[in-house]
């Protein structure tokens, strides 16, 4: 019994789970996927939005600004 069990269901041969798609294929066509990939784009926009903000871009302004000065400052630390 137990013998006929392992032959009827394991095998050393190749297993092909999808014939006509690459499993890469399956995973882009399934709709878990596209689901996924909706919910990815929506806060790709949702981000995009934000940091198009007034608020965001003076922020942004500033962190770029100090950036620079702490560049400035070890550069001229280097230098003495």
């Amino acid at each position: 019994m137990h013998l006929n069990v392992i032959q009827k269901n394991y095998t050393d041969e190749n297993i092909v789970y999808f014939e006509d798609y690459s499993i890469e294929k399956v995973i882009e066509l399934s709709e878990v996927s596209k689901k996924w990939n909706e919910k990815f784009r929506l806060a790709d926009e949702c981000k995009e939005e934000f940091l198009n903000l007034p608020i965001c871009k003076k922020v942004k302004d500033i962190i770029d600004e100090a950036s620079v000065n702490e560049y400035v400052k070890s550069k001229k630390a280097t230098k003495v």
